[in-house]
């Protein structure tokens, strides 16, 4: 289970997230939504370990993951899946995806066993694995990022706006390749803009805006009710 307990944090004296709490249980997939600058980006930064909280706790599996900076949050089981358009673009699929056990390096393999599991997962990447990333379809990208992720074997995931930029057809693609991690007993914190998506794949949603959780609500049969909207956007209908 992924717990966030009233996290703060900001950068210098500007606090942008303030007092956010949220669980994720084991195996379940819980949405984050929210538009641009209500606070998602500082929120993943200060749960992953790439800023340090002004105050708050992030624990996985009880144990607190604060102040163990990104490193030793990934060694703890939890990692970050940036939207697609961050990879190594003169690399190939395979040397990106290596970079995901990268501190796993000196145990080859070890590495390699977990080669294998990410492309028999995503046969897609191994059709891909010699093409140099910076030559990938956005949709493709977003996969080789979730592979990468995986090859640090973590508990948890956050997916930072998985469809992003992607055509509705790749969108769906995506979302089957999340359902089929959940499937295997992954935790998902899922950040997201688009909430048909979110929808569709989440079983719990919150909605965060001015930093704040402004909502929280069970997704049911992807249906979270009809004053999402108002929620969502901070206007009234």
């Amino acid at each position: 289970m992924l717990e966030i307990r009233d996290l703060k944090a900001g950068y210098g004296k500007a606090v942008i997230v303030d007092g956010v709490s949220l669980t994720v249980p084991t195996g379940a997939i819980v949405a984050l939504l929210g538009g641009n600058g209500t606070g998602k980006s500082t929120t993943l930064k200060a749960i992953c370990g790439l800023i340090d909280p002004m105050d708050g706790d992030v624990l996985l599996n009880g144990e607190s993951l604060v102040r163990l900076g990104a490193p030793g949050v990934v060694k703890r089981g939890l990692c970050l899946v940036p939207q697609g358009k961050e990879a190594f673009a003169e690399m190939t699929v395979r040397e990106n995806l290596l970079m995901g056990a990268y501190m796993h390096r000196a145990n080859r393999g070890e590495v390699a066993s977990r080669l294998e599991e990410v492309v028999t997962r995503f046969p897609r990447l191994a059709e891909l694995a010699t093409r140099r990333a910076g030559h990938l379809s956005g949709g493709e990208r977003q996969l080789m990022a979730l592979g990468r992720a995986l090859m640090a074997k973590p508990r948890a995931l956050l997916l930072d706006e998985p469809s992003a930029a992607l055509s509705p057809r790749v969108v769906g693609e995506i979302g089957e390749a999340v359902m089929s991690l959940k499937e295997a007993g992954m935790t998902v914190l899922l950040v997201e803009q688009n909430v048909n998506f979110a929808l569709k794949l989440a079983e719990r949603l919150y909605v965060l805006r001015d930093g704040r959780i402004a909502l929280e609500r069970a997704v049911v049969g992807g249906d979270a009710g009809t004053d999402l909207k108002s929620y969502y956007f901070g206007v009234e209908e």
